[in-house]
């Protein structure tokens, strides 16, 4: 009886209410459910109020988040109470499967006062029944966890317990601390802190942070929670460690708070987040008059860049720079492969300038690139970026001077050109050139720079006035550098130095410091081959532009086969008088002589430094006998100032002259190499066109008779067409017939072969000559006797098409 009283007692000190049933029929969905149902006694974790055909009853039922929203990590739904419960029971689903879950009821302290489960609950149907009891009213929250899923769901949930407790009727107070409003600040990272007021306050504290972004950006405002801590009627929020990464610009930050009579109090802070630098150039510059009204702010790395209506500020250390005009809005508009860190082409690198093209553009330098704003040799002017693999191999290779002004923006052909970045090249100073393309092609990737001009090298490589008047310029010089991948980087070598070290004691090293003289004993041959093994034979080849051309003054008889006219009288060594040529005249002219200006690597001069001898130093003579070269000048035409030519032959020392040049004498091949859109009928006399108007890079090959061959001693080099002029363009090759029986033959005791290169991508071809080994004769003069039966001669024809 004693225990019976006692418990009787004990139940007496609270009272149970009638049991609250929430079946969520009474709230529009969808909605965020938090403290609506706080009157009734409970309060929700941001849960989602949406609408099942399965719900135990009615439509609506509550579930942790909405269906929609990708979330990977298990989430609760908790349910809390305002004041404490007895028994909570609730209708639950799993919208993914069927999964074991668990409900669990904590007290105000955390600690675990009951569970049920685990056990499985039904998938997207509302059957699965949980329930939880204490004796005493203890319960102040339930969580309900279904097993790795964060999409649970619940209806009708009934809890009894101690009536609801009063709530609010006045929103709490919200006041933001920290950054104060109208502050200017120039920071990364900010502390964000501040109070609530008011009865039956809510945690957490959620703030929006609002800030300007680039027009094509979809992303919401940046949403943070704060936890409410403290006791009382008033507590503090604060983001622990700071908010880092804080935009540029202006920035509102609107806080919210709840109390448990689903009122809400705001608060709002905006302040300007702008670098110091960037502020007092804004003002320097003209203010908002110059540059219009903020739009957004971009960071990479150190630089920082704020965007305005009219122009825009980087800054980065203590430089800034400004962006405008029509630089700007292409600046803007690029958001290609170049730029998927920022979005954008990247911090400038300097000031808008004019170009050092004359008649040019204005131009400014980008991490990314460069931007060419009015380029007044288009029609109508425009603005074209140059990305910066091209930007770099252009700075290598005399910049924009020799380079000129893209035509447009870069472009591509990924399909069988194989072509990942195509951009083509003008100067408004020399309409007579072909435009220059740089392209990256093939697999592995190859940048290759394709030009008619260039720095002091392509300088030689002017065509005279007749070649001109004609459509015939200077061939392309083509160069070509490893990629690291389909858009770069590329590894683009410095030039060489020029000129280059020379043999200055050639005359010590091969003419025993004196001089030839016919007849003199004991003194050096009139030519002496500079190779140290089997010299006399090996093939030296030499790359390079023809800088002059001509037939030489006097050549001495004794060493030359046949002479020609312009020598009517010998010169009197005594007296200065002149005597009839009576056949013993020994200075009358028989070579044909011409000028090269190596271009690139000479891989034949080694293990010399260079091509050179002693007085040339920036040329190598050429020189051979008209006589035996005479049909073949007539056919192909003789190098000429303004060709690229490939040559091949003895590499020797002129003994006959103090100066000691070098020179090839004689030579065994050459290749002259020229632009042209037509060519001279040979029995008409009239220029035809080659092939519609299109540039073509004709090839004029002789092999000859001074040629010894050999296994070792090929003959090999590279014939480019001109500059590609679209990144679909496809290589033609136009070659003459090697031989034919009764008829017109390129070749004799010559096998030619050759390839297109590169496989894949081809944009070249390759061409490789040899013979069987013969020796040709050589005099105690040092001359290299011509031996007939051998030769090759014919023109090559390289152009683009489709």
């Amino acid at each position: 009886m004693w225990i019976a009283a006692l418990v009787a007692i004990s139940s007496g000190n609270f009272a149970m209410a009638a049991p609250t049933i929430l079946d969520f029929e009474d709230i529009t969905a969808p909605a965020t459910i938090t403290a609506q149902y706080a009157p009734r006694g409970a309060i929700f974790q941001e849960a989602y109020l949406g609408t099942d055909p399965n719900a135990h009853s009615g439509t609506r039922v509550l579930r942790t988040v909405d269906p929609s929203a990708e979330i990977f990590n298990p989430v609760p739904l908790v349910i809390k109470f305002t004041s404490p419960q007895a028994r909570v029971k609730l209708f639950a689903s799993n919208p993914v499967a069927t999964a074991n879950g668990t409900l669990t009821a904590f007290d105000t302290n955390g600690a675990v006062v009951a569970t049920e489960g685990p056990k499985p609950v039904a998938h997207d149907v509302f059957t699965t029944v949980f329930e939880v009891k204490v004796p005493i009213p203890t319960i102040a929250r339930v969580e309900l966890q279904v097993q790795d899923s964060a999409h649970q769901a619940i209806d009708d949930l009934e809890f009894e317990g101690e009536p609801p407790s009063p709530v609010p009727t006045e929103p709490p107070v919200v006041q933001i601390i920290s950054p104060a409003n109208g502050a200017d600040l120039d920071v990364d990272t900010i502390d964000i802190n501040g109070t609530v007021t008011g009865e039956g306050l809510l945690s957490p504290v959620t703030s929006t942070f609002a800030y300007k972004q680039p027009p094509e950006s979809t992303a919401p405002p940046l949403n943070l929670v704060f936890d409410l801590t403290g006791s009382g009627t008033t507590r503090q929020f604060q983001l622990p460690g700071g908010f880092s990464g804080v935009p540029m610009g202006p920035i509102t930050i609107t806080a919210k708070a709840q109390n448990t009579g689903n009122l809400t109090g705001t608060a709002t802070s905006t302040f300007n987040n702008l670098p110091a630098a960037i502020r007092d150039r804004f003002n320097a510059d003209g203010g908002t008059a110059a540059f219009g009204a903020f739009r957004f702010g971009l960071v990479r790395g150190a630089c920082k860049i704020a965007v305005y209506e009219q122009g825009a500020i980087s800054a980065n250390g203590g430089a800034t720079f400004v962006i405008r005009g029509q630089i700007l809005i292409k600046w803007l508009s690029l958001k290609g492969p170049f730029n998927s860190e920022t979005g954008y082409f990247g911090c400038p690198l300097g000031e808008e300038r004019d170009t050092e093209v004359i008649g040019g553009a204005r131009v400014q330098d980008f991490e990314r690139g460069r931007i060419y704003g009015s380029l007044l040799g288009t029609a109508p002017p425009h603005t074209a970026y140059v990305p910066i693999v091209f930007v770099e191999a252009l700075n290598k290779r005399g910049g924009e001077l020799v380079n000129g002004l893209p035509r447009a923006d870069p472009s591509d052909s990924v399909g069988p050109s194989q072509t990942w970045l195509f951009q083509r090249f003008f100067r408004p100073d020399r309409t007579d050139q072909l435009l220059s393309t740089l392209e990256i092609r093939g697999t592995p990737a190859t940048l290759w720079m394709e030009r008619q001009g260039g720095n002091w090298f392509l300088s030689a490589l002017e065509p005279s006035d007749a070649d001109k008047a004609l459509n015939k310029t200077t061939a392309t010089l083509w160069e070509s550098f490893p990629c690291s991948g389909n858009l770069g980087p590329c590894t683009v070598e410095d030039e060489p130095p020029f000129p280059p070290e020379n043999i200055s004691n050639a005359g010590a090293i091969f003419c025993g410091g004196s001089t030839y003289w016919p007849g003199h004993p004991g003194g050096p041959p009139e030519w002496v081959a500079i190779q140290s093994f089997e010299g006399d034979w090996v093939a030296t080849p030499v790359f390079g532009a023809v800088i002059s051309n001509f037939m030489a003054d006097i050549d001495n008889v004794f060493t030359h086969e046949h002479t020609f006219g312009g020598c009517p009288y010998c010169p009197d060594t005594i007296g200065g008088a002149t005597t009839p040529i009576g056949g013993l005249c020994p200075t009358c002219p028989s070579d044909y002589e011409f000028k090269v200006r190596p271009i690139g690597p000479q891989p034949g001069s080694f293990p010399r430094p260079s091509l050179f001898g002693k007085e040339n130093l920036d040329y190598i003579k050429i020189e051979h006998e008209e006589y035996y070269a005479a049909a073949a000048h007539n056919f192909l035409g003789a190098p000429r100032t303004g060709d690229l030519v490939h040559l091949t032959g003895r590499w020797i020392i002129d003994c006959g002259h103090s100066s000691y040049k070098s020179e090839l004498h004689p030579i065994f091949s050459y290749a002259t190499m020229k632009t042209v859109v037509s060519e001279t009928n040979s029995f008409t006399g009239l220029e035809e066109d080659l092939f519609g108007g299109i540039p073509a890079t004709r090839v004029a090959i002789w092999v000859n008779g001074w040629y010894p061959g050999g296994e070792t001693n090929e003959i090999q080099f590279d014939a480019f067409p001109p500059p590609r002029p679209s990144p679909d363009a496809v290589l033609h090759v136009v070659k003459p017939v090697d031989s034919a029986a009764g008829g017109y033959r390129a070749a004799e005791d010559v096998t030619m072969q050759f390839s297109l290169e590169p496989v894949g991508a081809p944009n070249h071809v390759h061409l490789k000559f040899s013979s069987p080994r013969r020796q040709n004769t050589i005099t105690d003069a040092g001359e290299m006797k011509f031996e007939s039966g051998r030769q090759y001669w014919g023109k090559w024809y390289l152009y683009w098409g489709q």
